[in-house]
């Protein structure tokens, strides 16, 4: 099968220090390269290992945007972030649950620590 034709974004990222290879129509596929050849050949696997993931799954193919960065691409991506942002406050809301549960079960048995020394102390005493 042939291999639809993508517009492929490459850029310089300070933060990892390397080459980021972004396929803007494929959601979620990119890959990392020290060069900017070593980001092409990774994305090109990625976008490889993304096509042949979503055939298996039965998923649509998107079609390959044209040159340039149409109205729907900027929506598109405004959408992801967004869902991105919700999926973080979800994920963070959830830590905290989780973090809260853990400080009250902490606290607890710090108590039962307590009153078991004490208890301790005072039959010692006693």
């Amino acid at each position: 099968m042939d291999q639809p034709k993508y517009h492929i974004d490459i850029f310089w990222s300070d933060e990892d220090g390397g080459y980021i290879a972004n396929v803007p129509a494929l959601r979620y596929c990119s890959a990392f390269g020290e060069s900017y050849e070593e980001a092409l050949r990774e994305v090109l696997v990625a976008m490889d290992l993304h096509l042949d993931t979503l055939r298996e799954l039965g998923h649509p193919i998107p079609a390959p945007e044209g040159s340039g960065i149409s109205e729907g691409a900027i929506q598109g991506a405004f959408e992801n972030w967004i869902e991105t942002l919700e999926d973080n406050t979800e994920l963070n809301r959830r830590a905290l649950q989780t973090l809260n549960k853990l400080t009250d079960a902490q606290r607890q048995a710090i108590r039962e620590f307590w009153a078991g020394t004490e208890a301790t102390r005072r039959k010692a005493e006693g």
